[in-house]
């Protein structure tokens, strides 16, 4: 039997609540995106990532030891960096929006 992962679970039990924020969504945006790297002292990485609304998040990754940077273990955190601020950014326009939309339906 497969087990489900976190995400899986999460993503099973919020199938019917049209309020979620799911990661494929989050996913397609970055995948959306245009992306600008930068490099800072041999050993920092900074991915500006610019949503197709023209919105920017940045995702960051680094290590102690430049000798030890790896650029894609570093674009993969930076990614990762900028699903978990895209969460939080998301997470609060859906609350808005269900905030307005039972506003509304308290209103009559």
């Amino acid at each position: 039997m497969k087990r489900l992962t976190l995400q899986d679970e999460i993503t099973k039990h919020h199938l019917d609540n049209k309020y979620s924020v799911r990661k494929e969504d989050l996913t397609k945006l970055l995948e959306n995106s245009i992306t600008e790297e930068v490099i800072f002292h041999s050993k920092e990485m900074v991915i500006s990532f610019k949503l197709p609304c023209g919105f920017t998040v940045a995702g960051r990754s680094a290590v102690v030891n430049p000798e030890k940077f790896n650029m894609n273990i570093g674009r993969l955190l930076c990614y990762e960096d900028a699903i978990e601020q895209l969460w939080k950014l998301e997470g609060y326009r859906m609350q808005w929006k269900m905030y307005q939309e039972q506003g509304e339906n308290n209103a009559d």
